[in-house]
């Protein structure tokens, strides 16, 4: 009877046993630089680092959107605002601010929510998730 031949035992570098995983990047913030004081019930439209946005003010909180209706493509800088409810001037869809831009009439048609983050008197929003 024949014997098989044992495997060769493989070689693995130390180093290669001391690699760590990296820990993901987390969103990169960028400062809102110009920005006015928001008005509650009021659209402000900015472009923060060549993007266009739009930052609202509901009851002191802040909230912050893509600008451009997920619909038509128009902006939405002259958009009503009827109390957390953003009506686009071009096609009228209505989008809820409070629930992350939900939109109140095409359910897969909704707003682009930025991650918004207030420390002290500075705001700064995730562009790049």
């Amino acid at each position: 009877m024949v014997e098989p031949k044992p495997s060769p035992i493989a070689f693995l570098p130390l180093t290669d046993l001391r690699k760590t995983k990296t820990a993901p990047s987390g969103p990169a913030w960028t400062v809102v630089k110009d920005l006015p004081e928001l008005t509650i019930g009021r659209v402000t439209a900015l472009e923060v680092s060549g993007n266009k946005a739009l930052f609202f003010k509901l009851d002191e909180m802040l909230y912050a959107y893509r600008d451009g209706c997920p619909e038509c493509g128009q902006s939405l800088a002259n958009g009503a605002l009827q109390g957390a409810e953003l009506s686009c001037p071009g096609c009228n869809c209505r989008y809820d601010i409070r629930r992350a831009g939900r939109s109140l009439g095409t359910p897969d048609q909704n707003l682009e929510p930025i991650p918004l983050l207030v420390e002290g008197r500075a705001v700064k929003v995730a562009l790049n998730v």
